[in-house]
């Protein structure tokens, strides 16, 4: 039992990470989509 307990905080880790990863991503795209229209704006 406590073998696969142990794969499923692992993996849960694993998943727990990529998600975050996408977060940072996604927030990096928006910042830099908003700085585009921010300066398409001043032109």
């Amino acid at each position: 039992m406590s073998t696969k307990i142990e794969l499923w905080t692992q993996q849960s880790k694993k998943v727990k990470e990529l998600l975050f990863d996408q977060q940072r991503l996604t927030a990096k795209k928006d910042i830099l989509s908003k700085n585009m229209v921010q300066k398409l704006k001043y032109f």
